[in-house]
């Protein structure tokens, strides 16, 4: 009764590593983890033996299965014992050994496995607790700088350069009316093109109209002008070319943003925007026609080092 009372656990014992391993295999992430962690729990079972994979396979396999081979042959032909008996008095003791060696060596197995699955827990508790920590470091740090400016940041440093610019250009204008018009592709982000025109607009003292085109898409004419003529990854810089202080504008912004400057003749105003009547026709216009992905010119550098 004991021995078939016996065989429903060990039986449910090999049903289970038989499904578990065919999950595993099934499964490629499962079956490289798994394999790395069965050669790592190897070398350090034969680490704690101080010896290799060949001087394992020699003192543990080789070395008994020969010894019983000799004693084989010893009962064979010296004691002139009988095939069947010469096998059961030396071959049975090497099987034995050899199989001793395996239950001992795999209990040792077992037992690094559940250490090395107990290690690899604890470090995988550290290691969530050390990026809790940055986590919570980084949402700290971005609550601070939805509030506070931080001066030596790349950002800042292009926005105060950016007013500058604009601020040279009032004085160069010398009071004379001025339009910045400004558009943009349905493929651009609008961050740049956006900081442009909310930053240029009250140091430059000039209508400011845009960014419109490709986002709004409310009136095809517009979105037809953003989009002819366009530059991917620049801005197109749209002047009269006797316009000494656009040139210089120009100039200033080259430094900040990819920038192209055109001297061909600029669409029809009355299409682009009204002006009260005093100042219409009077004015000097530039139109910066942003392209695809424009990026800042320190974000551009910056990406060049990282790769």
């Amino acid at each position: 009764m004991f021995k078939k009372w016996i065989y429903l656990p060990a039986t449910l014992v090999v049903a289970a590593f038989l499904i578990l391993t065919c999950l595993v295999v099934s499964v490629h992430e499962w079956r490289v983890a798994a394999g790395r962690f069965i050669f790592r729990t190897w070398n350090e079972l034969i680490g704690a033996n101080s010896t290799s994979n060949l001087g394992f396979l020699l003192g543990s396999l080789v070395i008994p299965l020969l010894a019983g081979l000799l004693g084989f042959s010893y009962s064979r032909w010296l004691r002139k014992e009988t095939w069947k008996a010469a096998f059961h008095s030396s071959i049975m003791q090497a099987v034995l050994t050899v199989l001793a060696v395996v239950i001992a060596e795999s209990a040792v197995f077992i037992f690094f496995s559940v250490r090395g699955m107990y290690n690899d827990h604890a470090a995988l508790i550290k290691r969530n607790e050390e990026l809790t920590g940055k986590l919570n470091t980084a949402n700290a740090e971005i609550a601070k700088r939805q509030q506070q400016i931080y001066f030596r940041d790349p950002a800042m440093g292009n926005l105060r350069s950016l007013l500058m610019d604009f601020d040279m250009y009032r004085h160069a204008q010398k009071g004379r009316p001025c339009v910045l018009y400004l558009t943009e592709t349905t493929n651009t982000d609008p961050s740049v093109a956006s900081q442009v025109a909310q930053f240029s607009n009250p140091i430059s003292d000039c209508f400011t109209f845009g960014p419109v085109g490709g986002p709004i898409g409310y009136n095809p004419d517009l979105e037809k002008i953003a989009l002819d003529g366009m530059v991917p990854d620049a801005i197109v810089f749209h002047m009269d070319r006797n316009d000494k202080a656009a040139f210089t504008l120009a100039g200033q912004l080259g430094s900040l943003l990819p920038l192209r400057i055109s001297y061909a003749p600029l669409p029809n105003r009355k299409v682009l925007y009204a002006l009260p009547p005093n100042i219409a026709g009077k004015e000097t216009l530039i139109w910066l026609q942003f392209g695809t992905n424009v990026k800042w010119n320190s974000e551009r550098w910056a990406a060049k080092k990282s790769n």
